[in-house]
């Protein structure tokens, strides 16, 4: 007997959102370098209508300079229905993955999101040829690049050459709102914007009833990664709230550090072997990082009540371990595969290094171990040497660690590991003690 055929749903055909996956770039775009932008010579020839199909003669009135990848553009635009917002991107990519976007939204919700567009420029040279005077009422800077280095402050997105140039665009009583997760930003631009004739700060209590504060810490990408990566480092280890990454941590402490985690093979394994001990992976790079906390997240979810002695922070462990960890609170130590930094004028960028084995030995309590491993020859001779030359620390023989579970594991549960044996390289472990 043949059964009938299901009748495919007729309704309206969705459009799928844009992935980031296909639109990633680096983190930052030089304003000053030559990029080829289309812009209007004026702002009379600016066709608004080509953005904002319902625009009339109404104006763009909120600005987002940097809008990255729009979530907070978009919000803008669901909160505040009958005003129009432009967010202008540098980079190609992620202004192509804003505007494709919201022509998915509007095409998924005929009638919405016809408020907000995005165009790529740079904010920088060419808001003159976009706004009259005194045409906006609200400008959003959301963690625009913060240019460490001192001879490209002059770089930042808010400088004394462009604050007269934003109080000519902004109507009286207009709004600049700021946010960043790097402090001594956050300290210029304030600085720079309460210096400027023009402006004047506004305390954050005065403004509890404005639904865009709460929604400049949440809504963008930045804001949300910065979240997730629980923010800037803890000024002080008692200021760390390790219940955020450990569920049942309790009055227990990490005891276990896996700097450069990498991938967190290991890490994980670890976690495995010592389910009664808490174990931290540190790791700089923000994908990899990012990488990690995600696979965690859903080894927890698929397996209830496993894994939650586990966890991987972004940090720079060559600087914040003191903003972390007590004296003598580590009880284990590993460093796997590190960065080699082949040139002898960045030795001393190695992990292992005379300047920070004493700050190890400090948070390692006595009868605790480092545990390195790597493939470079090199690096595993400068690694024992100057471990070795330290004392605090004594080298133990391998074959004094034949009922260490962990010995074995260096070899093969990190990535790096994996990646050696497949290339059939050599590998070189040593193991010492804190005295």
């Amino acid at each position: 007997m043949n059964r009938p055929k299901r009748k495919k749903n007729e309704g309206p055909e969705v459009i799928q959102l844009p992935q980031k996956r296909y639109y990633r770039q680096r983190a930052h775009s030089n304003p000053h370098s030559d990029h080829t932008f289309d812009y209007p010579y004026h702002p009379d020839d600016m066709v608004w209508a080509d953005l904002y199909p319902n625009i009339g003669d109404n104006k763009v009135e909120f600005l987002d300079i940097g809008c990255g990848y729009g979530g907070f553009l978009i919000e803008l635009g669901k909160i505040y229905p009958d005003k129009f917002s432009l967010g202008m991107e540098i980079r190609v990519k992620v202004s192509d993955y804003v505007m494709d976007k919201i022509k998915a939204l509007r095409g998924n919700n005929p009638g919405t999101y016809e408020n907000v567009a995005c165009i790529r420029t740079n904010a920088m040279k060419y808001l003159p040829n976009y706004f009259h005077k005194a045409q906006l009422s609200k400008m959003f800077f959301l963690y625009p690049d913060p240019h460490f280095k001192k001879a490209k402050h002059k770089w930042r997105i808010i400088n004394p050459s462009l604050l007269t140039e934003y109080s000519y665009f902004l109507k009286s009583g207009g709004m600049i709102y700021t946010i960043t997760d790097v402090e001594d930003l956050h300290e210029w631009m304030v600085k720079h914007l309460s210096q400027h004739p023009n402006f004047q700060r506004i305390p954050l209590e005065e403004l509890m009833d404005d639904p865009l504060v709460e929604k400049l810490y949440e809504t963008s990408e930045e804001g949300i990664k910065v979240t997730r990566n629980k923010g800037s480092n803890p000024y002080h280890p008692d200021d760390m709230v390790w219940a955020d990454l450990y569920p049942n941590i309790g009055d227990n402490k990490v005891e276990f550090l896996d700097i450069g985690c990498g991938y967190g093979g290991f890490l994980i394994e670890l976690g495995k072997i010592y389910p009664d001990k808490f174990s931290l992976g540190m790791e700089i790079r923000v994908k990899v990082s990012d990488y990690v906390m995600d696979k965690i997240k859903a080894l927890r979810g698929n397996n209830a009540g496993a894994y939650e002695n586990v966890a991987c922070i972004r940090t720079n462990a060559m600087k914040y371990l003191p903003n972390y960890f007590h004296k003598a609170q580590l009880s284990k130590m590993f460093f796997l595969y590190p960065d080699p930094h082949f040139k002898k004028a960045k030795h001393k960028w190695r992990i292992i290094n005379p300047s920070l084995l004493t700050e190890y030995s400090y948070f390692l309590k006595s009868g605790g171990m480092i545990y390195t491993i790597t493939d470079v020859e090199d690096l595993h001779e400068w690694m024992v040497k100057h471990l070795s030359q330290h004392p605090n620390f004594q080298r133990i023989p391998l074959e004094e660690l034949t009922d260490d579970p962990l010995v074995e594991k260096l070899y093969e549960t990190s990535e790096e590991g994996i990646k050696v044996t497949r290339n059939k390289g050599s590998k070189f472990a040593a193991i010492f003690r804190r005295l």
